[in-house]
């Protein structure tokens, strides 16, 4: 019994975290992978798969999410939608993004990795 109380707390602490913003929730398959816990940035070789995290932007103010990517081979692409499905950010080959989204919302950012080898960093300004 008091196993199940165990994992059911550290299951939800594991929710709150990721709903906070502080962990990020991966699936993906690799050779190699090595990233910061929040997903911000990340170096992989051979990597199919994706990464999640939600961000909530604190000010009324216009934001720059800089998307610096060195993929060597494959692809790697970066989206940011609310939590209606609205797309704010779906990458191409414009690395730099303005946007002036509601304070306190939930967005999620998602990294897809698609065969690629490389690194990738996300700073949001």
């Amino acid at each position: 019994m008091y196993t199940v109380i165990v994992l059911i707390v550290l299951l939800i602490s594991l929710y709150l975290l990721y709903e906070s913003g502080v962990i990020a929730f991966q699936s993906k398959r690799a050779m190699l992978f090595a990233a910061s816990i929040n997903g911000m940035k990340a170096k992989f070789g051979s990597c199919t798969g994706k990464i999640t995290r939600i961000v909530r932007f604190k000010e009324k103010r216009e934001y720059t999410v800089r998307f610096e990517k060195n993929a060597e081979k494959g692809a790697v692409l970066l989206s940011l939608t609310d939590r209606e499905g609205h797309t704010l950010i779906d990458s191409g080959e414009e690395e730099t993004y303005t946007l002036s989204p509601v304070p306190g919302k939930r967005y999620t950012l998602c990294v897809r990795m698609e065969k690629a080898s490389g690194s990738y960093k996300i700073v949001i300004l």
